[in-house]
């Protein structure tokens, strides 16, 4: 399952890495939960790194490095 996080859709293996990560976190119960816990969500691409950001301060920040 490839997530999309407002509008851009992101690749198999950072979606499964991300899916991982919230599901072991206790924020998301099943794949399909990820995509709605993380529709308020921004993405940054900067160098290297893309960035999930939360709407708030509370929420659980992504980063990934981006394959070269």
């Amino acid at each position: 399952m490839n997530l999309t996080v407002n509008g851009i859709v992101l690749s198999q293996k950072r979606s499964t890495l991300i899916i991982r990560e919230l599901i072991r976190e206790s924020v998301a119960e099943h794949a399909k939960d990820v995509e709605e816990f993380l529709k308020d969500y921004t993405v940054e691409e900067m160098g290297t790194t893309i960035t999930l950001r939360p709407p708030s301060a509370e929420g659980i920040q992504i980063s990934l490095f981006k394959s070269s």
